[in-house]
């Protein structure tokens, strides 16, 4: 399915010819994908009406960086003859890169073609003379008047119109346009937002007409800051017109303290001059020891010069893994980063006693499997117990780490 990169809009969904088949609609296109894009103009004639007659003003071809608008006009020629009708094309742009894929269908703007007036009866022969005459005399009379008597004309409303729009009106009743181009933030680039004269004022003919045109608002890159020190970082900024500004600390590992962790907006980022780049920075952090297996009594040295506290709890933990009294446990764990003063809570391994596997030992025996500083329980239920009878069921189970004096309870087959 294709996607839609360009954003196309038409000044006028309807044109009118004039006299002689001619007329020109502005379009505005628009990249709205998330990178710069070369697109490509294409004008599409719609049922009946042909190629021929539509031509594009300027370059087919266009570069588009990211949210970059572009103004295209398109000029209609029609030739004597065509039949009466009306007719329609619309402007399409596709993508140079990715033609299959990747283009925008315009809206279609629609023009009527309308039966020429027929041609007047031969005039009957007059006296051209008198003709000549008295055209002499009107128009040295005409003259005089237009010589005498300055010719007025009615300010045209050319506000909310694409600036050739605007143009033409104004030079269809002889005034002379100027332009002054201004971000507003009111208006689509291109669009008239203001005329000085204003709308219906009476001007003299060749009168100065001040319109001031909304334009794209200017933006820069962002650079990259992560990875550069602070005071880099802000002169990166300072260089782009753009605003530094910390928005806090975190650990990562990756860098110094000190050096830029994250931006926002990102790298590459097209913003307008003054914009706040947020920035977050490299807190100054301290590596977590491994203390697991050291004796409990002798954990300082690995803390000295770490700007860390520790801390051995007193309740103590089984885990079988070191020997008894030293560091089991520790939060944070080895390696991790955390920040200077932070507390590091150790446990040490608690005395502990392997479970034996009594499991099939007749009951008369358990005793004498049963290891000093455990004791036995026997939870027999209803069931009688006789010389045969044999163990079916321990708790805790076989070969499981315990404290001194746990009772292990066994249950006959």
């Amino acid at each position: 399915m294709p996607t839609r990169i360009f954003a196309i809009t038409a000044a006028r969904e309807t044109v009118t010819l004039d006299n002689q088949g001619r007329a020109e609609v502005s379009f505005t296109a628009s990249n709205t994908g998330p990178k710069s894009i070369a697109g490509r103009a294409k004008l599409v004639p719609l049922g009946s009406a042909k190629a021929a007659w539509l031509s594009l003003e300027g370059e087919q071809e266009r570069n588009f960086a990211k949210g970059e608008a572009h103004q295209l006009t398109v000029h209609i020629a029609v030739p004597p003859g065509t039949p009466v009708g009306k007719y329609s094309f619309r402007l399409n742009i596709i993508s140079v890169e990715n033609p299959d894929d990747e283009f925008t269908e315009g809206p279609s703007v629609s023009f009527e073609v309308k039966e020429l007036a027929p041609a007047a009866p031969p005039a009957r022969k007059f006296p051209w003379w008198i003709v000549a005459v008295a055209a002499v005399v009107v128009l040295g009379a005409g003259i005089m008047t237009w010589l005498l008597i300055p010719q007025k004309v009615t300010m045209p409303d050319v506000v909310g119109r694409p600036y050739k729009e605007a143009v033409n009106d104004l030079n269809a009743v002889k005034l002379k346009p100027t332009a002054e181009e201004k971000v507003s933030g009111t208006q689509k680039p291109g669009i008239v937002i203001e005329q000085n004269p204003k709308a219906k004022e009476v001007v003299r003919v060749g009168s100065e007409v001040k319109l001031v045109v909304e334009v794209p608002p200017a933006t820069v890159a962002v650079p990259q800051a992560v990875g550069q020190p602070v005071s880099k970082a802000k002169d990166l900024f300072k260089d782009k017109d753009l605003a530094y500004e910390e928005a806090g600390e975190r650990i990562t590992g990756k860098f110094s303290a000190g050096v830029v962790v994250e931006q926002n907006p990102p790298e590459g980022t097209n913003v307008p001059p003054g914009t706040k780049v947020a920035v977050i920075v490299e807190a100054e952090s301290v590596e977590v020891p491994d203390v697991i297996g050291v004796p409990a009594d002798k954990v300082g040295s690995k803390f000295e010069g770490k700007k860390l506290q520790y801390y051995v709890i007193g309740q103590r933990i089984i885990t079988g893994k070191v020997d008894v009294g030293s560091i089991a446990h520790q939060s944070p764990e080895k390696g991790q980063r955390v920040r200077p003063g932070t507390r590091v809570e150790l446990a040490a391994e608690a005395e502990s006693i392997v479970v034996p596997d009594l499991r099939g030992t007749l009951f008369s025996e358990v005793g004498g499997k049963l290891p000093d500083k455990l004791w036995l329980k026997l939870d027999i239920g209803a069931q009688p117990i006789g010389k045969q009878t044999r163990v079916g069921s321990q708790s805790p189970e076989p070969l499981t780490r315990v404290a001194p004096y746990t009772t292990i309870a066994v249950r006959p087959e």
